[in-house]
Parts: structure tokens; C-alpha cells; sequence
């Protein structure tokens, strides 16, 4: 069987659950992905990850992408 081939992934860490109970009510809105990184990877060959760094007021990095 070949292997599925995708580029890269958008919003490629949306398959963790959301925090905070507004974002649980309307993650399924944004959500893009439903596998990890390493699925993404190696089950379909995905070679770009749209993976964006925010802070937290605390000045530590936070995985982020939109308000969600």
C-alpha cells in the first residue's frame, strides 16, 4: 500500500484538546488536525508543520494559533 502524501499541515498542533472551557465548547470549529505530529509525519509523509509560539503573560511560550 503507498503511502499518503501531504506537503505540510495547517494548524498542525490543533489535535491536542483545548483548554479552557470557551475553547472546548468551539474547538471543533477549529480544529484542522486529529493526529499527532508524528502521524502527521510519518503515516502521511507531511514535511511542513504550521506550528505557532505565543507567550503567556508570564513571558513563557505557549502553542497558539487564533484566539482558539
Amino acid at each position: 500500500m503507498e503511502k499518503k502524501t501531504i506537503l505540510g499541515s495547517h494548524q498542525s498542533m490543533t489535535y491536542l484538546p483545548a483548554k479552557g472551557l470557551l475553547n472546548k465548547l468551539i474547538s471543533f470549529t477549529a480544529r484542522c488536525q486529529e493526529v499527532s505530529l508524528h502521524e502527521q509525519f510519518w503515516n502521511y509523509n507531511c514535511r511542513m508543520f504550521d506550528i505557532r509560539v505565543r507567550f503567556d503573560k508570564h513571558g513563557l511560550p505557549v502553542l497558539a494559533h487564533g484566539p482558539i
